[in-house]
């Protein structure tokens, strides 16, 4: 075989090393660094042994978008949704657009939520260049209705179901200096943020909670009483806009 000239080798290594770096060039080109997502402005609550920013499911969340330096050219950032534990990061219709390096991305999810993953990839035609680690909002149910109760007494209006309704009271009854604890709850968990509940014992209002645990308990004597006296025993349930339900116990205290 003829032996190359040592000019022909010089020119084959100078062509090897253009189309080594032509190579890395190409690769740099599409490189994408990494972004990053998280909730804003969301309370923070222990749900199933974790603690996740939630919110009420059929509201709206916010996510800040970070990107530093530039896309790669013709790349976006792309919002990906998984719904559930068994299902795949699913391109959402939502636009992410950058502004200094930022961006804010709103979400809602309707009823009945659970906890929705987030991510936001950098997309380059069909290819998925980089993606961040994901964000997860719990998506909480309104409650379904306001319970008032002592475990064997109780009365419970719906928010939902027209004759499951103790608003204007529910009857039971009790023995004179009878006591016990008596509480105030939603019946679904966790509460959304802005909801609160609120336990009355004959006009005073003994406890009230807007936790994610939606519910408040309170010890109670019923009085000494020489006759047959009706006790109201009022849980309340006020919603993020004022609104106002009750369950409504109507205790007979007996001599």
């Amino acid at each position: 075989m003829r032996s190359r000239s040592p000019i022909a080798l010089a020119a084959c290594i100078t062509s090897l090393a253009l189309a080594s770096c032509a190579a890395g060039l190409a690769s740099s080109a599409v490189a994408a660094s990494r972004p990053s997502l998280a909730p804003v402005g969301l309370p923070i609550g222990k749900i199933v042994s974790q603690r996740l920013p939630y919110t009420e499911a059929g509201g709206t969340a916010e996510l800040s978008v970070t990107y530093k330096g530039s896309l790669p050219h013709g790349a976006k950032l792309q919002l990906l949704v998984k719904k559930t534990s068994v299902s795949p990061y699913k391109p959402s219709k939502t636009p992410v657009k950058l502004v200094g390096g930022h961006a804010k991305v709103h979400v809602t999810e309707k009823p009945p939520g659970g906890p929705i993953l987030y991510e936001v990839a950098v997309i380059s035609g069909n290819k998925q260049l980089s993606v961040s680690k994901p964000a997860t909002i719990y998506w909480a149910q309104p409650p379904g209705g306001i319970f008032v109760t002592d475990g064997s007494e109780f009365a419970y209006t719906s928010l939902k179901v027209a004759h499951e309704n103790c608003e204007s009271g529910c009857k039971g009854d009790a023995s004179a200096g009878e006591d016990g604890t008596f509480s105030v709850y939603s019946g679904s968990f966790p509460m959304p943020p802005g909801w609160k509940e609120t336990l009355i014992y004959n006009g005073e209002v003994e406890c009230t909670t807007e936790s994610i645990e939606g519910k408040c308990s309170k010890p109670l004597a019923f009085p000494a009483v020489t006759a047959e006296t009706v006790v109201p025993i009022v849980g309340e349930l006020t919603s993020p806009t004022g609104k106002v339900t009750k369950a409504t116990l109507l205790v007979t205290v007996y001599p």
